[in-house]
């Protein structure tokens, strides 16, 4: 008898268990109609930022900017039209950006597209924010409620010259030895600015043995996208010059002049055998 009562027991269980996957016949099905909306739009501010890598090349970017399709059907394209207001918006068209045209296709089987607004990174200077303002003003079907918002441009240009380089001093107009060694390349907190522990790699006072010792010799080089420049005064006060000369791979030939020290020209060699990612002057 109990065995009867323990079966009947584990066979309402298993019942049970069996009801609960089952499929209970609630497919979500997507009821909210098809419409467009920007995508920029869809953030808690109404606007989105956009940032870009500047190489210094000439390098263009698409800007990223979409529309979107809210639908659970996708198989027609969509097209839709929108306006730039230029009275409100910061970014001049031509400096810092181009359009090819007033409407972007959303094609079948797709739920995204770019406005066909192209970004001139190059033409973008550091720190510098530039705005869109962007409304959808038509589409081939209803346009939701976000359709307006401010997209904001800025680029960016990373630095990576840290590290330990070799140097030749290829000729001086001081009168000092042409010097040779390694030294590091030392990367402050701020992006993009390095240090130098000489300024004449012991040329000059090797040649009139004073100078450089018992004062600060750092000169500060700042890289910004791609272009190298001196950024601070030597022990004396005297401001200083970079020109890159030239720009071979792992290889980068540089000349350096002092208002005060008459310069020298100098080829730094990574011993990474990582590319300085520089441009030549």
């Amino acid at each position: 008898m109990k065995n009867i009562k323990l079966y009947t027991l584990l066979l309402l269980v298993s019942v049970a268990l069996a009801s609960c996957f089952e499929d209970p016949g609630t497919d979500i099905t997507w009821e909210g109609g098809s419409y467009v909306e920007l995508d920029a739009a869809t953030t808690p501010s109404g606007g989105r930022d956009y940032s870009y890598l500047r190489l210094s090349d000439g390098t263009t970017y698409e800007s990223g900017i979409n529309v979107l399709r809210v639908s659970a059907d996708a198989s027609s394209a969509v097209t839709v039209s929108f306006t730039i207001d230029e009275s409100t918006s910061t970014a001049i068209e031509g400096v810092h950006y181009t359009v090819s045209g007033t409407s972007a296709t959303i094609e079948s089987g797709s739920w995204v597209e770019s406005l066909p607004i192209t970004v001139l990174a190059d033409n973008i200077e550091p720190g510098e924010v530039w705005t869109l303002d962007i409304t959808l003003t038509d589409a081939s079907i209803p346009l939701g409620e976000k359709v307006s918002a401010t997209a904001t441009l800025s680029i960016q240009c990373p630095s990576e010259l840290a590290g330990i380089v070799d140097y030749e001093m290829l000729s001086n107009n001081f009168g000092g030895p042409n010097v040779s060694g390694s030294f590091e390349w030392i990367e402050l907190p701020s992006n993009g600015v390095y240090t130098w522990e000489t300024y004449t790699f012991g040329s000059y006072q090797t040649q009139y043995g004073c100078c450089e010792q018992g004062r600060t010799s750092v000169l500060n080089i700042t890289d910004v996208c791609r272009n190298l420049s001196i950024s601070s005064a030597d022990g004396y006060g005297c401001p200083w010059s970079l020109n890159v000369d030239s720009v071979n791979g792992d290889e980068m030939t540089v000349t350096v002049s002092g208002d005060c020290v008459k310069g020298y020209t100098m080829r730094f060699t990574r011993q990474d055998g990582e590319t300085w990612n520089i441009l030549p002057n």
